[in-house]
């Protein structure tokens, strides 16, 4: 009996660790809540002992849920018999309404079929329950002894493969809260089930009696809840009326079923004796069964914690402590700490506006729930499982495992990401909280800067003539990323915000076509005391905090800003260290102002070209502003900065330097003379280094085109030459080592052939001896000494037909040599214009015969024969 009352109430108490965040939420709201339809088997098969074991099951299964859960009960008999108009019936599971719960369930003796529409109605029932937090938990419970009416007809398997289908459509409902539903199935006795399939969250139960009714339900509440029993060791009987326990943790509530007895719990109180308060005590039975008698209590109102100690439990009359079964939900809170790009998360909602790309870490601690107590994990029950998780899409991509409870950095994406702390008990689902939220796609972050600057030179206002001011503006350019807003529009959307200081004081504001926020003062309040004038501070604010101020001022009396130009002029090129400047002073109503009265408002233009330049200030003590301008790069004249030094001088400005004094008390000009350079100067040291240079890069660009433009040889240009020789006995020509040279090698630079000379010739080359040089337009020119001899060659075998120079070259090189007719002297060449040769058609050539110098040519039979020479044709 003690194992039947241990996991009796053990199956049937839902009771779950309270987890917490660091954000503020009460404990209560974050119970684990538990949404419950339940399909119960009431047919006619069921009755006996199936039917006393279950009743009694389901009693104790809704004495124990919490107030915060909400269970409903389809009964089959009655979903039948009201078809179309039947609602499940609500369990009332308040302090006050949870004895005529158990009552109703204990009385309810309806029988009838096994519809299979009960199932369809108690689906439908918990999908309709709305609950807005991700981590209530959804079940829809079957308890049956028999197979469905709606699948007579049906085979064992088919039936089966049914209930498959249709359960795993169920969980893949999407509940109101975003999460799916879970499943468990009881079938008692050999009837077709849906298969177990945790990743579907299907779990299936068989029971093949009535006592192990018991069991399988103990097995499928372990799957609806978390539980925590106390080990045997932390329970002991101090009298027969009296139980102490004791707890390492804190609880929230202590769960107490007596079995077999009508014994009553009269008091209950902790380690310093204070009163534990008796929340819940409710009575179970079934008639004609006298082990299915006892009561149900719960110790502790849930809301406030029961500390750590020893619990003394006393009843109204003896107890056996073996008929005792005691479960406790412990009172603590996880605190989750987030933090994004090393800030903490104050409020989760604040992890949709995270970008991917931030950097998160998150971090577990237990706490006794309501208090800054922290638990030691290892006075958790032994195997307790501490997990925090980081999913993408519903993949977890890091995790953390361990009492440490820290997951480290970890930059997130633009995807669902799900965030989860979860504690598990060994033996029981995991009680975790999730919180789910999508990083925004990144977006660059603008950096938003801002530039104040007076609409003018004007700096200052009379006050007598504030009210009519159009002179004096104050200007802010708003700038995204270092680059101004030039939209009225878009700098409106920050919107800005001016503020002054000191009170009093009052302007118009306005909006310039190029994006500036113009403030333009109007109204003064003079200070008291003596003065002669008072300053006020402009302030622009954006929406994200950037500000800018610039201080104009109000004067109350009649200043003026006297110059003094400078005393002598300053040669252009002897600004480095200059000792030249210019003064000023300023007098109010007549009388020059001191040092003191007039240093704090100095600003001072430089003109034109010099408006970069570098400059000195100094204030005398009566009060004399003195500007000098000057540069920091010394030049000094020497052999290598003489060449050039023209581009220096004729670079330097020569236009004289205007110097304003900018002042809160007005503004004016003084200035400097600037003079050239002596004429010496300028002959000696800018125009000699100008012309030599000059002349000089003239002769470099020219010697560039002249190489750039010189004759070059054709890509294809060839010139076939050869040795000739006559032969005395035949009276005919041998032509020998006739071959090709292909011209275009001699365009390239090489040192020694000329391509880099200063000329626009080309120099003359050696061709196989034959010189020759490069003309325009694909022609040649031929630099042998006279005379010339042109004509054609006649093979002196006429079976022999060579058309072209390469068929001769090709017939020499494969025979050694060519016997020809005589190459007669009639066709003499001398003439300069027969040195340019143009490519001719390789068909139609003749070929040129150029003596040897030394007897080349004598007389045979008194005619001129060509004893020997060189020959050659261009195509």
């Amino acid at each position: 009996m003690k194992k039947l009352l241990s996991v009796l109430l053990a199956a049937l108490l839902v009771s779950s660790m309270i987890l917490s965040l660091a954000v503020g939420v009460s404990a209560e709201s974050l119970y684990i809540r538990k949404i419950v339809s339940v399909v119960y088997d009431d047919s006619g098969s069921m009755l006996g002992d199936k039917w006393a074991y279950a009743n009694y099951a389901m009693q104790a299964f809704c004495g124990m849920l919490n107030s915060e859960d909400q269970l409903f009960i389809t009964y089959m008999h009655d979903a039948q018999s009201t078809w179309g108009t039947y609602d499940p019936q609500q369990i009332d599971l308040s302090a006050g309404g949870i004895q005529s719960s158990v009552d109703s369930i204990r009385n309810h003796t309806d029988n009838g079929s096994t519809p299979y529409s009960a199932v369809e109605i108690a689906y439908n029932k918990l999908k309709s329950v709305q609950d807005t937090n991700p981590n209530t938990q959804y079940w829809l419970v079957v308890i049956t002894d028999g197979e469905f009416d709606e699948f007579g007809g049906m085979t064992y398997n088919e039936a089966k493969n049914t209930l498959n289908d249709n359960f795993r459509d169920y969980t893949k409902t999407v509940m109101p809260n975003g999460t799916h539903p879970q499943v468990t199935f009881l079938g008692i006795g050999d009837i077709p089930v849906p298969d177990y399939d945790a990743a579907s969250g299907i779990y299936t139960y068989s029971a093949s009696n009535a006592n192990s009714i018991i069991d399988a339900m103990s097995d499928m509440a372990d799957r609806v809840s978390g539980r925590t029993r106390l080990k045997d060791g932390d329970i002991k009987q101090l009298d027969d009326k009296t139980i102490q326990i004791s707890s390492s943790i804190p609880l929230l509530n202590i769960a107490v079923l007596a079995q077999k007895s009508q014994a009553k719990i009269t008091k209950a109180v902790y380690s310093d004796e204070r009163s534990i308060p008796i929340s819940r005590n409710i009575s179970l039975g079934y008639p004609r069964y006298a082990d299915l008698v006892g009561s149900a209590y719960l110790i502790g109102d849930s809301q406030t914690p029961i500390g750590a100690g020893t619990y003394k439990i006393t009843f109204d009359q003896p107890i056996n402590l073996k008929d005792v079964v005691i479960l406790f939900e412990p009172a603590l809170e996880m605190r989750m700490t987030v933090t994004v790009g090393g800030k903490q998360i104050t409020d989760y909602s604040e992890l949709d506006n995270t970008m991917e790309g931030d950097e998160i870490s998150v971090s577990c601690k237990i706490y006794e729930m309501g208090t800054d107590n922290e638990i030691s994990p290892n006075l958790l029950p032994p195997g307790t499982e501490f997990e925090i998780s980081i999913a993408e899409n519903g993949t977890v991509v890091k995790n953390a495992v361990g009492e440490q409870m820290h997951l480290p950095s970890y930059t997130l994406k633009n995807v669902d990401t799900e965030l989860t702390a979860s504690v598990t008990i060994n033996g029981f689902n995991p009680i975790s909280y999730t919180t789910k939220f999508t990083p925004l796609e990144y977006v660059p972050r603008i950096v938003y800067t801002i530039e104040p600057s007076f609409g003018g030179n004007v700096k200052s206002v009379k006050l007598d003539d504030i009210g009519t001011n159009k002179d004096l503006t104050v200007c802010f350019t708003v700038l995204a990323d270092g680059v101004p807003l030039t939209d009225a529009a878009a700098v409106k959307a920050l919107n800005p915000v001016i503020s002054l200081s000191p009170d009093g004081n009052d302007g118009m504001i306005s909006y310039s076509a190029d994006g500036k926020i113009v403030f333009t003062p109007n109204a003064g309040r003079e200070p008291s005391g003596d003065m002669g004038s008072y300053d006020v501070d402009v302030t622009c604010t954006i929406d994200d905090g950037t500000t800018a101020k610039l201080t104009y001022t109000v004067l109350l009396a009649d200043y003026q800003v006297i110059p003094t130009d400078a005393t002598q002029a300053v040669k252009k090129t002897e600004l480095y260290g200059n000792q030249v400047g210019v003064s000023f002073y300023i007098t109010k109503d007549g009388v020059k102002l001191d040092k003191a009265a007039v240093e704090k408002h100095i600003s001072v233009l430089l003109g034109g070209d010099y408006a970069a330049y570098p400059h000195s200030i100094a204030v005398s003590p009566d009060g004399t502003i003195t500007v000098i301008p000057y540069t920091e790069e010394e030049h000094s004249l020497n052999f290598w900065s003489w060449w050039g030094n023209w581009a220096y001088y004729w670079g330097l400005p020569d236009e004289d330097i205007a110097v304003t004094l900018d002042h809160a008390y007005g503004a004016a000009d003084a200035t400097i003379h600037i003079v050239d350079e002596d004429l010496k100067y300028q002959i000696l040291n800018v125009w000699l280094p100008f012309l030599i240079e000059l002349a000089a890069f003239a002769t470099f660009v020219t010697w560039v085109v002249l190489v750039l433009t010189k004759p070059k040889y054709g890509k294809g240009a060839l010139l076939y030459v050869g040795e000739i020789k006559y032969n005395k006995e035949s009276g005919t020509h041998t032509v020998r080592n006739f071959s090709a040279v292909t011209l275009k090698k001699f365009n390239q630079i090489k040192r020694g052939n000329g391509r880099l000379k200063f000329k626009a010739k080309a120099d003359v080359v050696s061709a196989s001896g034959v010189k020759i040089r490069a003309d325009r337009s694909n022609r040649i020119i031929c630099e042998m000494t006279f005379p010339w001899f042109k004509g054609k060659l006649e093979p002196v075998d006429t079976d022999i037909r060579l058309r072209t120079p390469a068929d001769v070259a090709a017939y020499i090189d494969k025979n050694k040599r060519l016997e020809v007719a005589e190459f007669t002297t009639g066709t003499k060449i001398s003439g300069e214009y027969d040195r340019v040769m143009t490519a001719a058609n390789p068909a139609m050539v003749k070929y040129i015969v150029i003596p040897d110098a030394d007897n080349g040519i004598s007389k045979v039979d008194d005619r001129r024969v060509i004893k020997s020479g060189t020959i050659f044709v261009y195509i």
